[in-house]
């Protein structure tokens, strides 16, 4: 919550998050490094999002795929054609393949099974360590 609210006072007007989806080697990754996923309910997650956007005193925390909340999108393509210096357009087509509730727009994955990503992050499916 102090994240949200020190950028908020930087001028940063939205925040899209989500929580780790449960993929089998993400479960067992985390365990090997001595983390465990908790398993959060529907409740649990939008209670936490709505704790979130009261720690803001604004509108502008988002999460991805909680039912119940409202669609969101970490890739914004209307967001992104507006905020371009040379008001380039970006496509808004609806990605393919994603969880049923994301909103996200058409893009190309940083890391994924057959091109992983390098950064290391321990809760990413795209993490080449097994």
């Amino acid at each position: 919550m102090e994240i949200v609210q020190l950028s908020c006072r930087y001028g940063i007007r939205n925040f899209s998050t989500s929580f780790c989806s449960p993929y089998p080697k993400v479960v067992q990754r985390l365990a090997r490094h001595g983390f465990i996923l908790l398993p959060y309910s529907t409740e649990m997650q939008l209670e936490i999002l709505n704790m979130l956007k009261k720690s803001s005193g604004q509108e502008v925390v988002h999460a991805c795929c909680i039912p119940g909340a409202p669609v969101s999108r970490c890739i914004d393509g209307e967001l992104l054609s507006r905020l371009h210096p040379q008001k380039e357009q970006c496509t808004t087509a609806k990605a393919k393949n994603q969880r049923e509730l994301c909103g996200c727009t058409s893009s190309i994955d940083l890391g994924w099974y057959a091109m992983t990503c390098k950064s290391g992050c321990l809760y990413c499916y795209a993490n080449p360590d097994q």
